[in-house]
């Protein structure tokens, strides 16, 4: 995981196998164990940051290109489901916004950018 323009990396090792376009969960903050979320928790942003994340943050998470170049709109903290800001152009990348999207949503699939900050994003978004 590199969280932030600065460089910062942290390594995680999988619980288990972790299939592609599936959200992660923090097994283990110790031993630093991620697998894949539970049913019921798509929304979880666990995977995407292992500290609390501050407005205007740079995100990029590594493992399975579960997000990448996100910029936060608010706080995000550990295990905290992700909304989508899309009016505010904050994800953005797949070429149009369409209906504007908001609520809780998985953010899934390999980012097909990854950039500097207020870089776009190419994402698949699940609101179920």
């Amino acid at each position: 995981i590199i969280k932030g323009p600065e460089g910062i990396r942290t390594v995680f090792s999988a619980y288990g196998t972790i299939t592609q376009l599936r959200g992660l969960q923090f097994i283990s903050g110790a031993s630093k164990l991620v697998g894949e979320a539970m049913s019921g928790y798509p929304g979880r942003a666990a995977g995407v940051a292992a500290e609390s994340v501050v407005s205007g943050d740079l995100i990029r998470v590594i493992t399975h290109g579960l997000a990448s170049g996100v910029i936060c709109a608010s706080g995000v903290i550990p295990g905290q489901a992700l909304q989508l800001v899309a009016a505010s152009g904050l994800i953005s990348g797949t070429g149009h916004i369409g209906p504007l999207l908001s609520g809780v949503g998985a953010m899934l699939g390999k980012a097909a950018m990854s950039g500097g900050r207020g870089s776009g994003i190419a994402a698949l978004i699940d609101l179920g």
